[in-house]
C-alpha cells in the first residue's frame, strides 16, 4: 500500500469511527443480556455485566451523560448510573449495541489473521482486573474503581477499528505479529495515528470522565515523557503497566506483540515491588475467569443458546406490541416540535438583530400553536427597558421596549429556574397596561424562556384549546427551551459587540500611542492588546457557551427522537454547525484562558528538539529541515516547558508552510548578552514571506491568509500568547520572497 494509500485508509478509518454510536457484544454477551431482561433471569446482574464488558459500559456511560447523569470520579460506581436510570432507559440502551457479526467462529473473519473478538474482550477484563489490583497496591493512589474503568475500556479504540475497518485491522495485526512489535506502533507507521488517538475521541464524544480518556490516550506512552503535573495522568501508568501484566499472563490477545516486561521506572513511579507484581499475577487469573464465566465467554455452543434466548425473548416482545404502539402514537407529537423548530431556525440569518429574532419568534409560536395574541419578553440587562415583541395576529407583530414593574421581577419567582405553566393575570398588569393589544385572560398561559437553568424572559399567549394544556406541556417546554437558547446567543452577540466597538478603538489607536516595546516583559505584563483581545474571546466564549450547549443538547434529542430521514438529515446538520461553534470557542477558550505558566529552568536544545518533533508529528512529516545553532550562555532558560514548546511548535509549523513542497530548511540560533537576563531565538525561513498587511495582523487570532476554511489561524495567536505569559516577547520580521524571521526574547530567570 503507497503512503497516499495508507493516509486515505487512516482518513476513512477516522470518519467511520467518528459516525459510531457504539461498539459491539460477543453473541454470548448478548445472551445474559437477553436472558436479564426478557426472561427475567435473577442470575445475571445487569451491573455486574456492564462492568465488565468495554462495549457495554461505553454505551451506558455514553447515553447516560445525554441524560445528564455523570459518573463520579470521586466514587465511580456503574450500579450508581445504572440506578439513576429509568429501568426502560437501560434496557433499551443494553439491546442498542450491535452484535458481533461471526456468531460461528469469534474471529474478526476466517480468511483474517489477528485476535480474535473474544481474545479482545478477555483482555480488556484482565487489563481493568490488573489495574484494579495495582491501584489497591498503591498508597494515596488513585480510587481502584476508577482505574478498573479505565483499564476495562482502555481498547475501546481498538474495538471501533475492528468494527469500523476489520481488514485494515487484520492486516494490521498480522504484520504487528510478524515483526514482533506493538499493534501501536504499526498503527503510527501506516497512519500517523493509533488505536490510542481514536479511543481519546470516542471517550471525548461519549463523555467518559477525562482521567478515564487521559487513559485511553496515554497508555502507551513512555511515563519519562508524559508531565507528571497532568491531573490523573497516573491511571495511564497504572493502565499501562496493568497492561503489561496481562499480556504476561496470557489472558486475551490485543494484537500487541511486543516483549511484556513491566518497566521498573514505572514501577517506581507508582511505588510498586517486585512482590506486588509477583502477587497480582498470580491472583489475576482467577480474578478474570470469573469475569469471562459472567460474560458466558466459555460455554459451549454459544450460537444454539444465543439462538434459544433471542427466540424466547421474542416471543414475550410480541406481548409488549401495545406498549410500542401507545409510543409511536406519543413520538408523533414530536412532530409539532420538528415543524415549529425547522421553521423558526430556517428563517434566521445573519441579519436577523435581537428585535427581529423576537418578532420571528412570537410569529411561529402563533403560527404552529395556532394561539391568539402573543406577547415575549426579554431580560437581557439587570436594568433598563425591556426588549419585547407582540403579536395580535399573524399580521401584525411588532417589536417594542416596555417598562419594567416598579415593585416585582418581571420574571415570577416560581419560573425563574424551572418549567411551568401559570395563569398570567397575578403576574403581568404591568405588561398588559403597556401593550396595544387586548388577551383574554381567562385563556391565556404564561411560560419562561429558560436558557441552561435561568429564565433569560417570559412568553405569553392566549390558549384557544385551554382544557388540553397538560398535553402540550412538554412541547412547550421544548419549542421555548430551544428559541431561549438562540434568544440567549443573540443577546450575547449584541453584548459581544459593544465589547468589539470597544475594542477597536484599541486596534484603531496610532501606534505611537501604544506602549513602546523595551526589552523582554516581565512576568504578568503582557501587553494592552493581547489582554483586552484574550478578555473579548473570554467573555465571549463564556457568554456563547451555555446556549449553545442547550441548542447541541435539544438537536440531538429531537434527531433520536425522528424517524423521517429528511428530518434527520436537517438536525444533522444544525447540530455539525453546532458542534463546529463549539471547537471554535474551545479556541477561544484556550487563547484566553490558558493554564498558568510554571517555569523551571530547561534546556533551549530540549525545547527545540521537542518542538520540532511535536511539529512533524502535526503536520504528518517525519522530520523538519532544521539547523539549530546555540551559543555559550544561551543553553537555559526559565520557562514553563510545556508552553514554550508548543508556541515553537506553531512557529516551526508556519515556517515549514512558507515553502512550497514543506522541504525549506529552517535556521534557528540562540544567543545572549551578558547583561541581560534573557536568551534571544532567531527561526529564519527562506520561504514566501509575508506583505506587509499580512505581517500586521499576523499574530491576531483567527486572521490567516489562506482561503476561506482552511485553518482558523490560531498558530501565531498562541504562541504569542504563551510566550508573554511566560515574560518574553515574540517579534515578526517579514518581506514578500525573502522569508521570514520571529524573533523571541525567553526570560532566564
Amino acid at each position: 500500500m503507497t503512503a497516499g494509500g495508507d493516509r486515505i485508509v487512516a482518513q476513512q478509518v477516522e470518519l467511520a469511527i467518528g459516525e459510531l454510536d457504539n461498539l459491539w457484544i460477543l453473541p454470548s454477551v448478548a445472551a445474559k443480556i437477553f436472558s436479564a431482561v426478557f426472561l427475567d433471569d435473577s442470575k445475571t446482574n445487569l451491573s455486574e455485566l456492564i462492568e465488565s464488558d468495554a462495549a457495554l459500559c461505553a454505551q451506558m456511560l455514553s447515553v447516560s451523560a445525554k441524560e445528564g447523569i455523570y459518573l463520579s470520579e470521586s466514587n465511580p460506581s456503574i450500579k450508581a448510573v445504572v440506578r439513576k436510570l429509568p429501568a426502560q432507559k437501560v434496557q433499551e440502551t443494553l439491546l442498542s449495541i450491535e452484535l458481533a457479526e461471526d456468531l460461528q467462529v469469534l474471529r474478526i473473519g476466517t480468511e483474517l489473521q489477528g485476535p480474535s473478538k473474544k481474545d479482545l474482550v478477555l483482555h480488556n477484563c484482565a487489563v481493568a482486573c490488573a489495574a484494579e489490583f495495582i491501584a489497591e497496591k498503591m498508597e494515596q493512589g488513585p480510587d481502584a474503581q476508577l482505574c478498573y474503568l479505565a483499564g476495562l475500556l482502555h481498547d475501546i479504540g481498538k474495538m471501533a477499528f475492528v468494527k469500523a475497518m476489520p481488514k485494515s485491522f487484520s492486516r494490521i495485526a498480522e504484520e504487528a505479529k510478524s515483526q514482533g512489535v506493538s499493534f501501536s506502533k504499526v498503527e503510527q507507521t501506516h497512519f500517523g495515528l493509533d488505536h490510542t488517538i481514536l479511543g481519546q475521541r470516542l471517550g471525548r464524544k461519549w463523555s467518559f470522565p477525562e482521567s478515564i480518556t487521559l487513559a485511553i490516550w496515554l497508555h502507551h506512552s513512555n511515563p519519562a515523557f508524559t508531565t507528571q503535573n497532568i491531573p490523573n495522568v497516573k491511571i495511564a501508568h497504572v493502565v499501562q503497566t496493568a497492561n503489561t501484566i496481562a499480556r504476561k499472563c496470557g489472558l486475551g490477545d490485543s494484537g500487541n506483540y511486543e516483549s511484556a516486561e513491566v518497566d521498573e521506572s514505572t514501577m517506581q513511579l507508582l511505588g510498586l515491588s517486585d512482590e506486588d507484581i509477583k502477587r497480582i499475577i498470580s491472583n489475576l487469573p482467577e480474578k478474570v475467569q470469573q469475569k469471562s464465566g459472567l460474560l458466558g465467554l466459555d460455554e459451549p455452543q454459544t450460537p444454539a443458546v444465543f439462538s434459544d434466548v433471542a427466540y424466547l425473548s421474542a416471543v414475550k416482545l410480541a406481548g409488549e406490541k401495545n406498549k410500542l404502539s401507545a409510543e409511536a402514537q406519543r413520538l408523533r407529537k414530536t412532530t409539532g416540535v420538528f415543524e415549529f423548530t425547522k421553521e423558526f431556525l430556517s428563517g434566521i440569518d445573519q441579519r436577523c438583530d435581537l428585535f427581529c429574532l423576537t418578532k420571528h419568534f412570537v410569529h411561529c409560536w402563533q403560527k404552529n400553536f395556532q394561539t391568539g395574541p402573543v406577547c415575549l419578553y426579554l431580560v437581557s440587562s439587570e436594568d433598563g427597558p425591556l426588549v419585547t415583541a407582540a403579536a395580535e395576529s399573524l399580521s401584525q407583530t411588532t417589536a417594542l421596549y416596555v417598562n419594567r414593574p416598579d415593585d416585582a421581577d418581571p420574571i415570577p419567582d416560581s419560573i425563574i429556574h424551572q418549567f411551568d405553566i401559570l395563569n398570567p393575570q397575578e403576574h403581568l398588569d404591568w405588561l398588559f397596561k403597556q401593550l396595544s393589544i387586548e388577551f383574554d385572560i381567562r385563556q391565556s398561559k404564561l411560560i419562561p424562556l429558560l436558557s441552561g437553568s435561568r429564565a433569560i424572559g417570559a412568553l405569553v399567549f392566549e390558549l384557544r384549546y385551554p382544557a388540553d394544556i397538560e398535553l402540550f406541556r412538554e412541547t412547550f417546554q421544548t419549542c421555548a427551551s430551544m428559541g431561549a437558547a438562540v434568544l440567549d446567543m443573540s443577546i450575547a452577540g449584541t453584548r459581544q459587540q459593544r465589547y468589539a466597538e470597544n475594542f477597536s478603538e484599541l486596534l484603531s489607536t496610532p501606534k505611537k500611542e501604544l506602549p513602546k516595546k523595551a526589552e523582554p516583559s516581565q512576568k504578568g505584563e503582557p501587553s494592552s492588546l493581547i489582554e483586552a483581545l484574550a478578555e473579548m474571546a473570554a467573555g465571549a466564549a463564556h457568554e456563547l457557551n451555555n446556549p449553545l450547549s442547550v441548542i447541541s443538547g435539544r438537536v440531538q434529542i429531537l434527531e433520536q427522537r425522528e424517524s423521517d430521514d429528511e428530518k434527520k438529515t436537517t438536525l444533522k446538520q444544525i447540530r455539525d454547525n453546532a458542534e463546529e461553534i463549539t471547537r471554535i470557542i474551545n479556541d477561544l477558550m484556550s487563547f484566553a484562558e490558558p493554564t498558568e505558566a510554571r517555569p523551571a529552568k530547561t534546556s533551549v536544545q530540549l525545547l527545540l528538539d521537542e518542538a520540532s518533533q511535536l511539529a512533524a508529528q502535526r503536520m504528518g512529516l517525519e522530520k523538519i529541515n532544521m539547523d539549530i545553532s546555540i551559543k555559550t550562555g544561551a543553553d537555559e532558560v526559565f520557562v514553563d516547558s510545556a508552553q514554550i514548546v508548543s508556541s515553537l511548535a506553531n512557529i516551526f509549523a508556519n515556517a515549514v508552510e512558507s515553502y512550497e513542497d514543506n522541504s525549506g530548511i529552517i535556521e534557528v540560533s540562540a544567543d545572549s548578552e551578558p547583561e541581560k537576563d534573557f536568551v534571544t531565538v532567531r527561526i529564519r525561513d527562506e520561504g514566501r514571506g509575508m506583505e506587509p498587511q499580512t505581517l500586521e495582523k499576523a499574530v491576531y487570532p483567527f486572521f490567516s491568509s489562506k482561503t476561506a476554511g482552511r485553518k482558523r489561524g490560531m498558530g501565531l495567536a498562541y504562541a504569542q500568547r504563551l510566550i508573554q505569559l511566560n515574560g518574553g516577547r515574540l517579534d515578526i520580521q517579514s518581506q514578500p520572497g525573502s522569508g521570514t524571521t520571529v524573533t523571541i526574547n525567553l526570560p532566564t530567570a
